[in-house]
Formats: C-alpha cells, sequence, structure tokens
C-alpha cells in the first residue's frame, strides 16, 4: 500500500535530524580537541614559569564561573532535572589536568602525593560506592560519584599549588585576584540580567538561581578574610576586592523573589487595594465556582497557584486548576499567584 508523503515533512525532519546530530557532534568535537592539545598546553606553559603557573591557575578559578556552559556531559541527560545530567566534563577540568601535568614537569619533587585528608575522602568515596551498588536504578549515582572524582582531582591540584608555591604571597595573590574577577563579573551579569534585561530572578551563568548564594558565599567569605587580614594590600587592591565582595551580595539579592503574599498586599488595581493572598480553602472554592464552570480563566496545565496557607517552615499549600489538586510545595518555588478582595 501506498501513502502519500508530504515533501515540507522530510525536509523539516531532516532539518531536525541534522540539528540533533550534527550540532552536539560538533560540541563534542570542539571540546575534544581542546582536550587533546589545550591540556598539554597548559601543562607545557605553566611549567615554564611560576607566573604562568599562577595564570593558570586563576584562569581555572575563574572559569569555575562558567562551568554550566563551557561543558559536555557524556552519556548525557539534558531534560533530566536535576544538577546531574551526565558524566560532566568542564573547562576549568582541562585547565587542572594541565596544572597537574605542569606541576609535575617542573617540580615533581615537590608534590604531595597524599594530601591532608586523603584516607578520610577515600573511605567516604569507597562508602558511596557500596551503597549506589546496592540501589536499583544506579545511572544518577554513577554520575555524582564522577563528580566526587572530579572534586577530588580539583582538591589535589589546589593543595599541590599552593604546596609548589611553597604557600607564596603571590600564590595567596592569584586566589584572591582570581575571586576579585570572578565577584566582579558576576554583580555585572546580574545587574543587567535584573535592570537591562528585565529578568524577575538572575541566574547569571547557572542552571537556577539558587545557585548563586552558594557559589557567592564561598568568594564573599575568601576576600572578607583576606581583606581583614592582608596588611600590606595595595589600596587599589583594597579597592577591588571589597567591590567585588559587595558586587558578590548584590549578586546574592537579585535572586531573591518578591513573597506571594507581599505581592498581593502590596497590589494597587484601579481604586481597590484591598488585595491578599488567598488561603488553600478559598482557593478551592475559586476552582469549584470558577475555574470549573469555565468563568474566569486560570492558568492550568504545568501552572500552580499559591496559597496563604503553610504546611510547614518549608512547605506551603498550592491549588492547581487542571484538576483541582492541592499539594505541598518548597517556599523556594517559583509559582503564579492569584489576589483576590473580600468575597
Amino acid at each position: 500500500m501506498l501513502f502519500p508523503v508530504d515533501r515540507n515533512s522530510i525536509f523539516t525532519f531532516s532539518a531536525a535530524l541534522a540539528h540533533a546530530i550534527i550540532a552536539p557532534t560538533m560540541k563534542y568535537l570542539v571540546f575534544l580537541i581542546a582536550m587533546a592539545a589545550g591540556v598539554p598546553f597548559i601543562a607545557i606553559v605553566s611549567s615554564l614559569t611560576p607566573r604562568l603557573k599562577r595564570l593558570a591557575f586563576a584562569f581555572m578559578v575563574v572559569s569555575f564561573l562558567f562551568n554550566s556552559m563551557a561543558s559536555i556531559n557524556f552519556l548525557s541527560m539534558e531534560y533530566y532535572r536535576g544538577p546531574v545530567r551526565g558524566f560532566e566534563v568542564t573547562f576549568a577540568d582541562l585547565i587542572a589536568w594541565g596544572l597537574a601535568l605542569g606541576m609535575m614537569i617542573r617540580t615533581p619533587q615537590k608534590i604531595v602525593w597524599k594530601p591532608r585528608f586523603t584516607l578520610i575522602l577515600l573511605l567516604f568515596f569507597l562508602y558511596t560506592i557500596f551503597s549506589l551498588v546496592r540501589a536499583g536504578n544506579s545511572i544518577l549515582g554513577w554520575v555524582a560519584i564522577w563528580q566526587l572524582v572530579r572534586m577530588g582531582a580539583l582538591y589535589w591540584v589546589t593543595v599541590n599549588f599552593f604546596r609548589t608555591e611553597d604557600v607564596s604571597k603571590q600564590a595567596i595573590q592569584s586566589l584572591v585576584g582570581a575571586y576579585i574577577a570572578s565577584g566582579i563579573i558576576l554583580a555585572l551579569n546580574t545587574f543587567k540580567q535584573k535592570y537591562l534585561d528585565d529578568i524577575y530572578r538572575a541566574w547569571a551563568f547557572f542552571d537556577h538561581s539558587n545557585t548563586i548564594p552558594s557559589f557567592a558565599l564561598i568568594i564573599l567569605c575568601v576576600l572578607l578574610v583576606w581583606l581583614l587580614y592582608e596588611k600590606q594590600a595595595s589600596l587599589i587592591h583594597f579597592l577591588l576586592a571589597l567591590v567585588a565582595a559587595l558586587g558578590t551580595l548584590f549578586a546574592i539579592f537579585t535572586t531573591g523573589s518578591e513573597t506571594a503574599a507581599t505581592a498581593c498586599d502590596s497590589l494597587a488595581i484601579k481604586t481597590y487595594s484591598d488585595w491578599f493572598l488567598p488561603s488553600k480553602e478559598e482557593l478551592s472554592l475559586l476552582f469549584t465556582n470558577l475555574a470549573r464552570t469555565g468563568k474566569d480563566t486560570f492558568l492550568k496545565e504545568g501552572y500552580a497557584y499559591w496559597s496563604s496557607s503553610s504546611f510547614d517552615a518549608e512547605r506551603a499549600w498550592a491549588q492547581g486548576f487542571s484538576n483541582g489538586v492541592q499539594g505541598r510545595v518548597e517556599k523556594s518555588e517559583l509559582l503564579v499567584v492569584r489576589a483576590i478582595r473580600a468575597f
């Protein structure tokens, strides 16, 4: 039996197939070339002089800011909504591998092969593997264990960077300088997203807004310690570190969202300003009397509305308007609201 063929559909399918195969393939190809050529290049360059090694280390620290953008995932699960989407390799990892080789070439006698806490970390690592072997669906667990391997490698490189530099003032300055650059870049990007791009909750270069506070606090702590204890810093370095520290605080504030109750309480439409966030019982009435009868338009599929009813300190009740189901949701989630007046 012959079926009619739509040529436009064939071309559309071919284009989609090419994009699905060629685009990721090019990304992997570029990254593999960077790994094959870049790692030896960084190893050779960083082994030439201490200044080049410190520069490579600073680039590694700054590149952490862009890990979500400059990475590939082997056995990728890009549509999985967790932070681990595959066996990830980032540019920070490539720089770290190059630095490790460079230190082995230049100062092998100063290498600490088993840094402090190696035994404790190894026992923890073996326990995670033991737990994973006994688990059911283990693929995500193996991906997380790969992250532990990457973190262990970065820990080893960082310890040996300072060890081969004899914990010199210049080595500490390379770390502080990298954090100053990271803090300023983070502040500028979140400012752009918040006030120029009109993004409600800035996410900077990360997958989610919630990553900014945890990342920024690391920078902030290091900079504050350096500002408090470094007595010989020049005025320009002091001011730059202070600007970067304040910039990280600003970046954290740009991730904050106005609470649902505050948004409703501050609402003013025409001459009415007595709006408030409905309770879960009032949302149920809205669903029964309006949404179910089609008398009002609510966002339905994939959306839920906040209520003013808390379940506990961390969760509150939310209402879906596709089927009327209510559920407990983490208060940090971003949902929609429907303000009401007394009825």
